[in-house]
This record gives C-alpha cells, sequence and structure tokens, in this order.
C-alpha cells in the first residue's frame, strides 16, 4: 500500500484547479486584488487567523 499524497499538517491549504483550467488567471488575480486592498487583512483579523495564512505560491504543476 502507497500513500500517493499527502495533504500537510491541516495548517497548509491549497486551490486545486485541472490542469488548463480557464478559472485560474481570474482567481489569481481576485487574491492578488483582496491582499493589494486590504481585504484580506481585513479577513483574516476577521476570523482571528495570522497574516502568514495567506502567503500564496502561484504554481502550475
Amino acid at each position: 500500500l502507497q500513500v500517493p499524497y499527502n495533504y500537510g499538517d491541516g495548517e497548509t491549504y491549497g486551490i486545486y484547479l485541472r490542469k488548463g483550467n480557464d478559472n485560474r488567471e481570474a482567481l489569481v488575480k481576485a487574491i492578488e486584488t483582496l491582499q493589494t486592498n486590504g481585504e484580506m487583512k481585513t479577513l483574516l483579523q476577521k476570523w482571528n487567523l495570522p497574516e502568514t495564512a495567506t502567503d500564496v505560491k502561484h504554481t502550475t504543476d
């Protein structure tokens, strides 16, 4: 028996899209907008999350 993937420690989250998904660029832009206009910080404070909770890595793997 092999484990194909480990989802981490419960503190790591991701948004998974199929390769070539047309919504990827819109999603990346939406996240960047939330970060630059301050709304992301407001949401993090509302839900008592650390500011590092939205350190985003954009990958295409």
